[in-house]
């Protein structure tokens, strides 16, 4: 195994770096779990599930969020799985994603797309999206990268979750 290809025995503690469109920067506390090239893996205990924020899929209390950030892709994922099974998959569409020596930062342009076990796609916040370019808060050109990452996800949803759970047998997820 290269030194560009590490699965970690170890939890590495690590924080993403989310910038809302309306300037607002959250923090969230993880640990990184894999990395290769130009991804990083980080999971994050959800100890109150779904019950903490509003989603079209239950998340129970205990559930791992498993965060997928690579390089030049405009979406991360996360793969939710509680007691070794794969609850759901939120996809966001994002721009402007780097790392440093301990976290990953990016830029959140507002759509989300939740991907269910039985393999529908469900889009979230579009009226936000539409708020935020009626106040100047994103800019077209950003709204339409976020449009075309959901035809990206749509087109390739298949393929991406092959894609992610080949590298969850890698990293002994």
């Amino acid at each position: 195994m290269s030194l560009t290809e590490e699965p970690l025995g170890k939890k590495t503690p690590w924080t993403e770096y989310k910038l809302k469109a309306d300037g607002i920067l959250k923090s969230y506390q993880c640990n990184l779990v894999y990395q290769h090239n130009t991804l990083r893996v980080l999971s994050f205990v959800m100890p109150m599930g779904s019950a903490s924020f509003k989603t079209p899929v239950t998340i129970p209390e205990g559930t791992i969020s498993y965060g997928y950030f690579w390089l030049q892709r405009p979406y991360n994922i996360y793969r939710m799985k509680h007691n070794d099974k794969v609850i759901a998959h939120r996809f966001d569409a994002i721009s402007g994603l780097y790392y440093t020596n301990d976290s990953v930062w990016y830029r959140d342009l507002i759509l989300d797309w939740w991907l269910t076990p039985k393999g529908e796609l469900i889009e979230e916040d579009r009226e936000e999206l539409q708020n935020m370019l009626e106040t100047k808060h994103i800019t077209f050109e950003d709204a339409a990268k976020a449009e075309r990452t959901g035809k990206i996800i749509e087109k390739n949803k298949q393929r991406i979750m092959r894609e992610l759970r080949s590298i969850e047998e890698k990293a002994d997820l």
